[in-house]
């Protein structure tokens, strides 16, 4: 499971510019979680703004590692294009960080409640890492069955937690 936060980076005074930030950033959550299906996953918005939880019923660990970094890597690289197509406001686009905690284990999924992993304990270790991410980084359980994948050059720049 991916813990994933979108914060807007730096601060808007007017009004007017604010709600469109907002309005921009509830755009790109709904985007992730476009791609999140796109990859075959789902997606469970989080209880506040800008955050959202991201999961993947693959074959075992390693799978389900490569497809929760393939996603976020491929939306980090496209958040500004993204930014610019859905920006409504005057002026210059706001920027956004885009930080993850990816945290695999087995995780139960109750669609018909839209609820992932009762218990908590993958999630909370998942949002552990993000709020352990700097700026727009993934950040990654270093569990010894992802010590291989995390360290493979597509994941140049990935944080390992231990």
């Amino acid at each position: 499971m991916m813990a994933i936060r979108l914060r807007l980076k730096g601060e808007w005074q007017d009004r007017a510019a604010t709600r469109h930030c907002l309005t921009l950033q509830l755009e790109l959550l709904r985007w992730l979680e476009q791609q999140c299906h796109h990859l075959g996953g789902f997606w469970l918005p989080g209880a506040t703004g800008g955050l959202g939880l991201a999961c993947f019923g693959t074959h075992g660990p390693a799978h389900q590692l490569a497809e929760l970094v393939a996603l976020y890597e491929h939306c980090r690289q496209a958040l500004p294009q993204e930014s610019a197509r859905h920006w409504s406001g005057e002026g210059e686009v706001p920027q956004f960080e885009l930080a993850a905690g990816l945290h695999s284990g087995r995780v139960v999924y109750l669609p018909e409640r839209q609820l992932a992993d009762p218990l908590g304990q993958v999630t909370q270790t998942s949002l552990e890492l993000m709020s352990a991410a700097e700026g727009s980084e993934l950040v990654i359980s270093s569990q010894p069955a992802h010590a291989a994948c995390a360290r493979s050059p597509a994941t140049a720049g990935i944080t390992l937690s231990g």
